[in-house]
């Protein structure tokens, strides 16, 4: 994680990456659903090409519940994080975004040094291993409309199985896109 000086405290950057399996793989598995790989299952010359289960989400045994999320363009800093201990969180935007992760800790303390981001293409479907950290997604497009995000967990994650922590301003994390 780069560091520099500003106005006396430390300033903590990190840059984007690509989304690859190499880097990714440790918190979770993605599939690019706007670039599926089209197998062709009816038959020579179909209009039908079907991609089946390119990505799954593991609830603990319970039935998903999906949820929207709309993401406004704001300030590429991290100001807070969450990560859920019972299940797998789906992620999925119809625009190009940036994600941060961390990786999976026994408690409540996101490790702040470990925080990584990665460019996540419009329409490909990450999904978040159990206790990575986490938090929406930034939008990359600069305009005043929101993008619009596919959340798939758990039901009633949010009520009983978030761990969200607010970074103090010393801790937050900005993230150099290179953009």
């Amino acid at each position: 994680m780069a560091q520099e000086k500003e106005k006396g405290k430390e300033k903590r950057t990190i840059r984007v990456q690509p989304l690859s399996l190499a880097a990714f793989g440790k918190y979770g598995r993605y599939a690019n659903f706007a670039y599926p790989p089209g197998i062709n299952t009816f038959g020579t010359g179909s209009a039908i090409e079907f991609s089946p289960d390119m990505i799954s989400l593991d609830t603990g045994g319970k039935v998903p519940s999906f949820s929207d999320c709309s993401v406004k363009k704001r300030p590429f800093i991290i100001t807070e994080t969450e990560a859920h201990s019972e299940t797998e969180e789906l992620y999925r935007a119809d625009e190009d975004t940036i994600i941060h992760v961390g990786p999976p800790t026994a408690d409540d303390n996101p490790p702040l040094d470990a925080i990584e981001a990665f460019f996540v293409p419009a329409r490909t479907v990450v999904v978040f291993k159990r206790r990575v950290w986490h938090h929406a997604g930034y939008k990359v497009v600069d305009s005043d409309n929101p993008t619009t995000i596919l959340i798939g967990l758990a039901p009633c994650t949010y009520h009983n199985d978030c761990h969200l922590v607010r970074l103090a301003e010393a801790d937050q994390i900005e993230i150099d896109t290179g953009m």
